[in-house]
């Protein structure tokens, strides 16, 4: 003779699943942020920059220089550009790492301000960067740039 199952069975369960659904799910959350931390930790360095302004452009082309990038102490997922966009190696811009993605919404020194995105390559070698500066006068550099290392 088979046992018939009742709802009784679901209830006891039911709650556990809940729980543990919502456990893992915190637990995740509190993971994503370490990665993002770890990711950022992980570009620290002097890089080398490639970088095209639409600006620029027909004066020289493509510049060549170096920046260098720290990890914030403060906000683990938070990276601090130096040199950034060739203004001097005094000069930083901020921006938040998440995962293979960079943004980067920062004011800059002397007015400077610079919004856009940076896609890092799965062996942080490589960061490909697109992004606008407006040196105050509300006209914008479109910028695309490479930075590599060894």
């Amino acid at each position: 003779m088979k046992k018939a199952i009742g709802h009784t069975a679901g209830l006891r369960t039911g709650p556990f699943i809940w729980l543990a659904a919502l456990l893992l799910w915190t637990n995740s959350c509190e993971f994503a942020e370490d990665l993002a931390g770890t990711d950022a930790g992980k570009l620290e360095g002097v890089w080398q920059c490639e970088e095209e302004s639409e600006l620029l452009k027909s004066t020289s082309g493509i510049f060549y220089y170096e920046v260098t990038i720290l990890q914030d102490e403060d906000v683990s997922n938070r990276i601090i550009i130096f040199n950034f966009y060739q203004l001097g190696p005094y000069v930083s811009a901020e921006a938040t790492v998440s995962g293979l993605r960079i943004n980067m919404n920062t004011e800059l020194e002397g007015g400077f301000t610079a919004n856009g995105t940076g896609t890092l390559s799965s062996n942080y070698k490589r960061i490909d960067w697109t992004y606008s500066v407006n040196d105050g006068s509300d006209v914008l550099d479109h910028v695309s740039a490479t930075y590599t290392r060894p």
